[in-house]
């Protein structure tokens, strides 16, 4: 079971220089940003929204009157908020597995590579169905059990300790 508050804190330290090193997340988010079909949201959420790479780029693409930028990690919303500006967005720092909104308020949730930091993803389903407005969407990317296998075997040459998750499958 992952230890959200070190999880947080991990990412928190990590903030300044993340965006350096977040090519993979980038790559992935932007094919995600590209599924989502281009019309008038209401409310938008971008759930695990790190550094707030994709906060502007999601506004563009939804035409979103608000959306709300959630992150666990404080410095990485701290961060998020030295780059954006808008007066459409919200930061929250909050759990995925315990969301800050009303039943039926969201019309779009943006979940960029973060489900695998969520070690109950039934509490994050309910979550999105209470929060998701009729007809609302969520749309995610995560890793599956052959992710990352290159670096989790090359790390393997190196120590014994654990450097790469293991990621759950479709089932």
């Amino acid at each position: 079971m992952l230890d959200k508050n070190a999880v947080a804190k991990s990412f928190s330290r990590a903030a300044q220089t993340y965006d350096d090193v977040a090519v993979l997340q980038r790559d992935v988010g932007q094919k995600l940003l590209a599924m989502i079909p281009s019309r008038a949201y209401r409310h938008v959420v971008d759930l695990g929204c790190g550094t707030g790479h994709f906060i502007e780029p999601l506004l563009e693409h939804t035409s979103a009157i608000s959306l709300s930028a959630l992150d666990i990690a404080p410095g990485m919303l701290a961060k998020a908020k030295q780059t954006t500006r808008n007066p459409r967005v919200n930061f929250c720092c909050a759990d995925a597995e315990h969301l800050p909104f009303d039943d039926n308020s969201t019309d779009l949730i943006f979940a960029n590579l973060v489900l695998q930091w969520c070690p109950r993803l039934h509490d994050v389903f309910r979550e999105v169905h209470r929060v998701l407005a009729p007809g609302g969407q969520l749309f995610f990317s995560t890793f599956g059990p052959a992710s990352l296998a290159e670096l989790r075997a090359a790390w393997a040459d190196v120590d014994n300790y654990v450097h790469v998750n293991r990621f759950d499958s479709m089932a």
